[in-house]
């Protein structure tokens, strides 16, 4: 998957959300127990669908545990500008040695908002507002101060920018920082995410204590806090499942059946993330990311009032600020790895290809 440099304010605390209401099954496909109704006709295998980079990541494949108490999302803010003296360096000597971070990129997610060359001029200002961290960043690119910027380079510093100052947090501490990021790593079209971890002094020198693949869970694609999963026990919140909890699910003759969960994952996402807020003539709604499938396939993001889903037009579908901190997303078993999303069959965005 390849890196798109972009500015995101990395990994937002996971918070309640706030303002979006979530809405119930609708009455004519749940029953008393908000359990979602047969499905008359099969449905295709949902394809997973990713359209970003990977922010960090958590998946949860455990022991069930019904009582357990969830696991909290790290908190994390970007450096303020000015960069404190050591931590550009720092970072440079991370992305050296461990790879350059893969990370969310408001900058063409969920939608491309212009050309490199001009969002780059357009934040020239902001770039040279820190004179320290500009000319560390012209010195690693190899041009000289007062250089008149060809458009190739003026790109190559704002994505150096973005990174130093959005894509990867560092944490001051004794003698240095920590870190805990996404690297990319491997030759173009053949490259692989790693979890990396560890310390790292202001003169580079690294200590990772984590340095794995990982297959963690995409740019946000995934579904908005409160969102409520049909299950033969009537209605959960996505991120109150667990491993082993039942829900419904589409077989492969195109049938409900309850199954368990057999993997949950959860993803940061920034403060500036947005979600699709898709409303059906029949009075069902959900909040998600504008990556994450239908059942059949299709990125909720590409939705268009009069289209159908679910056996019902839609009435509407657009973007709404949101600030849960984290979005959410499950895999029953089953042939199809389909599940109800406040009444609305989707797919799931941890199926594999």
């Amino acid at each position: 998957m390849p890196l798109v440099a972009g500015i995101a304010f990395v990994l937002a605390a996971c918070s309640a959300l706030g303002g979006l209401p979530t809405a119930s099954p609708a009455p004519s496909t749940a029953g008393s127990s908000g359990a979602p109704g047969p499905v008359a006709t099969p449905r295709p295998v949902a394809s997973p669908f990713a359209t970003a980079v990977t922010v960090t990541g958590t998946i949860y494949p455990a022991t069930p545990n019904p009582n357990a108490t969830p696991t909290p999302t790290p908190t994390s803010t970007p450096f303020p500008t000015p960069l404190p003296p050591g931590v550009a360096d720092a970072i440079y000597a991370l992305i050296g040695q461990l790879g350059r971070p893969d990370w969310c990129d408001p900058d063409f997610y969920p939608v491309a908002r212009a050309d490199g060359v001009t969002l780059a001029r357009d934040h020239l200002a902001a770039m040279q507002s820190d004179r320290a961290l500009y000319q560390t960043i012209l010195e690693h690119n190899g041009i000289a101060a007062g250089q008149q910027l060809t458009d190739a380079q003026l790109v190559a510093v704002y994505q150096d920018w973005k990174v130093l100052t959005r894509a990867i947090t560092l944490t001051p501490v004794s003698g240095g920082y920590t870190f805990d990021y996404i690297a990319l790593r491997g030759p173009a079209g053949q490259q692989t995410d790693f979890h990396v971890a560890g310390t790292v002094t202001q003169t580079g020198q690294i200590s990772a204590s984590v340095d794995q693949p990982t297959n963690a869970p995409l740019c946000p694609i995934c579904l908005a806090r409160g969102t409520v999963i049909g299950t033969p026990g009537g209605p959960i919140p996505v991120e109150d499942l667990k491993v082993g909890v039942p829900v419904w699910t589409v077989d492969a003759l195109g049938m409900r059946v309850a199954a368990p969960v057999i993997e949950v994952g959860s993803t940061p996402v920034p403060a500036t993330h947005r979600v699709v807020h898709l409303v059906l003539a029949d009075g069902r709604s959900l909040y998600a990311s504008p990556g994450h499938p239908l059942a059949d396939g299709r990125p909720i993001g590409d939705l268009s009032p009069g289209d159908f889903v679910d056996g019902a037009v839609v009435a509407s579908a657009s973007l709404v600020a949101y600030d849960g901190g984290a979005t959410f997303d499950l895999l029953p078993a089953g042939a199809t790895g389909d599940y109800w999303a406040d009444g609305i069959l989707i797919g799931s965005t941890l199926a594999g290809p």
